[in-house]
């Protein structure tokens, strides 16, 4: 995920851009969306994950424009969830 992070990293400010974009360079990283839920603002979290267990952590805004915010390595189900 180096040339994703360092398009994030590069003036410390999210990279924003449309959903189709940002979902196409995951893609590369083999990252697809796992979990998603609205926020009380009205943009939806996503979180894509990889089965190499890389993950991205994805603010989309009702526009449809999205950022990208965490990212790391070794995720993990904890428990069931809901």
């Amino acid at each position: 995920m180096e040339g994703l992070l360092f398009l994030v990293q590069q003036d410390d400010k999210p990279l924003c851009l449309p959903l189709d974009r940002i979902e196409t360079v995951l893609k590369d990283y083999h990252e697809s969306a796992f979990v998603a839920g609205r926020m009380a603002n009205g943009n939806v979290l996503v979180i894509y994950t990889s089965r190499s267990g890389t993950w991205t952590l994805v603010i989309v805004a009702p526009s449809g424009i999205a950022c990208v915010g965490p990212m790391g390595g070794e995720f993990r189900m904890l428990g069931k969830g809901a």
